[in-house]
């Protein structure tokens, strides 16, 4: 089929078989594939996929005329894109037990999957939503499921080398949108003491990819036998009841990996500075409270709890912060009390750029994050001290992410916690309380200062319009 070229495609949908997504006023669409006509139609008329949206599982779909011989769906935006770089594990793990359930519930009407990696789901605050309508395919091939080695890559040895502390790493490696996590990465950086305390989990998960590749390398190989990269073989009479068996056990072994929250420098911050949160909380409040943003991002969020002062105010907010245990924490404080907060593992000084074919098939992170307001707080002394950057150089960073308010936080050189590093305050000569306000000034209509947290703290709110 060609596809229009008035149509504003996605740049992410360029190798799906059975659709392009494309935006209209900024609603989403997908175009399908005559081919996969008779599984759209099969799919709606079984009720399916009615069952997937009513139990989470899958983005709200519906098709647009489902009488015209052209189908075309139109899905429900999801606010804020995210990726699987930047969610923290907690999050990973609950799109890789979506992604199971999925299976096991499309496998009564002879369907499955096609692709099992995390660029299939969007979140929705901590709520995996799947968004692939057209990875949903019939089950025309005797293996148990051919994208078993994906989700391998993607999900399973991504989560074990988690669990085993090895998330830089890992994050690093998921970069690699088409190959994730391969076997011989996790070979390498798991510990070779989970061969010993994981003997089944190994022989079950790692020992089928060895003998996928080693099958690679030869012309004729018995596919009864043994197990390949693409999944297990069976034989057809108990195909279906072997999948469930396949899926369900699965189920099982990521379930119980164990996501450690370990403690850092900064995890128990706010607890040791009860006072200050006190204080800057209400602070925060009152300015939320009174200027009502829709949305907000909290940049170098900690734990979050500014972050959930603006969602019980009513805003859908983004938060994010480099230290993976402090937005482990917030996840599931977030995903247990059902705020609309999303969650995310970033680095303010160096966010997710374009990335994928072309650098464009991922947007930038300032594009798909940036919100009516902005939370700068305990973040500007670090910058300025540790990274050797200028009021202005965050103040355009910040600007990148922010449509109306910024809500910034000013710590004066004599404040207790900066007198505790070691550096030539000489050269910070330039870094002034004046000088902070000034750099604000060049860059928005107002500035207002809203109050001081303690003697050294100050918080001020600066509006673009």
């Amino acid at each position: 089929m060609i596809y229009p070229k008035e149509l504003d495609i996605n740049p992410s949908s360029y190798v799906d078989p059975n659709g392009r997504v494309f935006t209209v006023d900024n609603e989403i669409y997908r175009l399908l594939h005559p081919d996969y006509t008779d599984t759209v139609k099969d799919l709606f008329a079984k009720g399916t996929v009615a069952r997937l949206i009513q139990k989470g599982l899958l983005v709200d779909s519906k098709l647009v005329d489902p009488n015209s011989d052209t189908l075309i769906l139109h899905h429900r935006r999801i606010d804020f894109a995210s990726y699987c770089v930047e969610w923290p594990f907690y999050l990973l793990k609950k799109a890789a037990l979506q992604t199971l359930q999925i299976g096991i519930e499309i496998l009564p009407d002879g369907m499955f999957l096609q692709d099992a990696h995390p660029w299939n789901i969007f979140y929705e605050w901590t709520n995996p939503v799947f968004i692939d309508f057209t990875s949903v395919v019939r089950t025309e091939s005797n293996v148990l499921w051919p994208a078993y080695q994906q989700f391998c890559q993607f999900f399973l040895f991504p989560l074990y080398l988690y669990s085993n502390n090895q998330g830089k790493a890992v994050r690093a490696l998921l970069h690699d949108y088409l190959n994730g996590v391969g076997y011989r990465d996790f070979e390498k950086l798991m510990p070779a003491s989970f061969r010993l305390t994981h003997p089944l989990i190994y022989l079950k998960r790692i020992v089928p990819e060895k003998l996928g590749a080693m099958a690679n390398n030869f012309e004729r190989v018995n596919s009864k036998v043994i197990s390949t990269s693409k999944g297990m073989y069976s034989s057809s009479a108990k195909l279906k009841n072997d999948r469930l068996r396949f899926y369900n056990d699965l189920l099982s072994d990521v379930a119980s990996i164990e996501i450690p929250c370990k403690k850092t420098r900064w995890t128990n911050y706010y607890e040791d500075e009860a006072k200050e949160l006190k204080n800057k909380l209400e602070l925060v409040s009152v300015s939320i409270e009174r200027l009502k943003p829709l949305t907000v991002l909290d940049v170098g969020c900690n734990t979050g709890e500014f972050s959930v002062v603006a969602a019980k105010a009513g805003a859908s907010v983004v938060s994010f912060d480099n230290d993976e245990t402090c937005v482990e924490k917030l996840a599931r404080r977030a995903d247990e009390s059902g705020l609309h907060i999303l969650p995310l593992v970033m680095d303010f000084s160096n966010p997710t750029p374009s990335f994928g074919w072309s650098a464009q098939q991922f947007p930038v992170a300032s594009k798909r994050f940036k919100s009516e307001m902005v939370m700068a707080l305990a973040l500007i002394h670090h910058l300025v001290f540790h990274q050797r950057q200028s009021f202005d150089r965050i103040i355009d960073g910040l600007l990148q992410y922010t449509d109306k308010w910024l809500i910034i936080e000013y710590v004066d050189i004599q404040d207790s916690y900066i007198q505790r590093w070691s550096i030539n305050f000489e050269r910070f000569a330039w870094y002034t309380r004046v000088n902070f306000e000034t750099a604000l000034k060049k860059q928005f209509k107002t500035v207002e200062f809203i109050g001081s947290v303690t003697e050294t703290r100050h918080l001020y709110v600066c509006n673009i319009l």
